[in-house]
């Protein structure tokens, strides 16, 4: 281990029959996360959400599907849409966003905006 340095092991499945163990190294003052693979092979990663970036997620998802669930239009479409993308649990879309990288982040939002404003419930992907 590293000195000032955090190691924490996490199992990632990466199919349900194939898990690997990663070992993630977290320095005390870097915005980038180190994970060594089972090989050895290093992998840098962006910086997962900070908190506060998770509770703006977490809120707006779920004010997006109070508002598509409260439009006919939008509830058949939302429905066969994503079942991890449409829900109002909020902490399930905090706990997931602290896991997720912002390009997940960013595509998860953009898909709920198209499906309002292809339903009615936007007028534009801003």
């Amino acid at each position: 281990m590293v000195p000032g340095h955090l190691v924490h092991s996490i199992r990632v499945v990466l199919r349900a029959s194939l898990p690997s163990l990663f070992v993630i190294t977290l320095p005390a003052t870097a915005n980038t996360v180190h994970a060594a693979r089972p090989d050895g092979q290093i992998i840098h990663a962006t910086p997962v959400a900070t908190n506060q970036q998770c509770g703006e997620y977490a809120k707006s998802a779920v004010a997006d599907f109070n508002q598509a669930n409260g439009l006919p239009k939008c509830v058949g479409p939302m429905k066969r849409d994503s079942a991890g993308r449409w829900h109002n649990d909020y902490k399930r879309h905090y706990d997931w966003c602290l896991t997720a990288q912002q390009t997940w982040l960013n595509s998860e939002k953009t898909q709920r905006t198209k499906l309002l404003v292809d339903c009615g419930g936007r007028t534009s992907l801003d």
